[in-house]
């Protein structure tokens, strides 16, 4: 699709690796057999959609050499608000010149016409999962009028706690691999699976919802349960992917308490929530997750008992735990081990 890129990366040639401290090494491309044994067959729309998102990296590669768009990317991300600084490429498309630049950089790398290269670009890109457009790190130092990052793409089809490096390329089309976990020291324009809103299917609402019989429950005696604090040890999110879209729920004869916290977004965050989850005359099963993009593939459960939420095989559960009635009985603060998270309850 891209003759000169993409001979870059051909089977049997060495890539180049940034380490820590930001020079290049030589190390095995993602589709070499140096680690032996056959790889496992990879389902035909992975491949075709993995193809593209690494045709368009390499693209956008070369066009991002443009000043102007690398400062619509920046205005663009910035204005997003969120803590994942990304923004879809659909929404980037319909707001820059992204588009143009892509088709102009295939038609000097593939030494077409002005239109055949704007209809191939819109071809590869409706060929596209649901993207965004980040730059996970260093952001805010990125100085778009200078430094041309580095484009690297988060594959489909794998597991992101199962990701170990990302490929990357620069404008002359050469490839760098780089480690999923240990984020580079230089901003990296990203494009990989949409895990906003829009288009995350699985995604549980940022609410909290009780049934009337859970109300008239709450009515009766019982007894307060609060979420008093919470600190976050692994997000289980490669750094490619951004913030971690940290969620909770809570179930009990007079609980159901669903919600984001968008403060716990990478290793060490802690937060004082203090907040009032419900009124229970039972003991209260609580389960953590990281939210990754996705369709809902099963529904989440514990000990046997539904929490009534759609979730999604990309999902990374941090765990579930119950905490018994007594321990909210005389307000006592008792405090919760998940391994990736503790939390403090009264």
């Amino acid at each position: 699709m891209l003759g000169r890129f993409t001979r870059c990366l051909a089977a049997g040639s060495v890539v180049l690796a940034l380490t820590a401290s930001g020079s290049a090494v030589a190390v095995q491309p993602n589709n070499s057999k140096a680690n032996g044994g056959a790889q496992p067959a990879v389902p035909a729309n992975i491949k075709a959609a993995n193809e593209s998102l690494d045709s368009v990296a390499q693209l956008l590669a070369h066009a991002i050499t443009d000043q102007a768009l690398r400062q619509q990317i920046r205005a663009r991300i910035t204005t997003r608000g969120t803590p994942d600084k990304a923004v879809t490429l659909d929404s980037l498309s319909a707001s820059s010149s992204i588009s143009e630049d892509l088709a102009e950089a295939y038609s000097e790398t593939e030494e077409t016409s002005d239109a055949a290269a704007q209809t191939a670009v819109d071809q590869l890109t409706e060929s596209l999962p649901p993207v965004q457009v980040s730059v996970p790190v260093k952001f805010a130092s990125w100085k778009s009028t200078d430094v041309v990052p580095l484009v690297a793409y988060v594959p489909e089809g794998i597991d992101d706690m199962d990701l170990k490096t990302v490929t990357a390329y620069d404008d002359e089309g050469r490839g760098y691999e780089l480690d999923a976990w240990n984020a580079p020291t230089q901003p990296v324009l990203v494009i990989g699976p949409d895990e906003t809103a829009a288009h995350d299917r699985s995604a549980a609402p940022a609410t909290r919802a009780f049934t009337p019989k859970q109300l008239r429950v709450a009515a009766a005696s019982c007894v307060g349960v609060r979420l008093n604090y919470v600190r976050l040890y692994n997000d289980n999110e490669p750094w490619a992917l951004g913030m971690a879209e940290i969620f909770m729920t809570a179930k009990s004869d007079g609980v159901w308490f669903v919600d984001q916290f968008p403060y716990l977004e990478m290793d060490g965050d802690q937060i004082w929530p203090n907040t009032s989850l419900g009124c229970t005359r039972d003991d209260v099963r609580f389960y953590w997750w990281e939210d990754d993009s996705g369709s809902a593939d099963f529904t989440l459960g514990y000990n046997g008992v539904s929490f009534g939420i759609s979730m999604s095989n990309d999902d990374d559960l941090i765990g579930g735990r119950q905490v018994t009635y007594s321990k909210f009985v005389g307000e006592t603060e008792d405090t919760t081990d998940f391994g990736d998270l503790t939390m403090r309850t009264q």
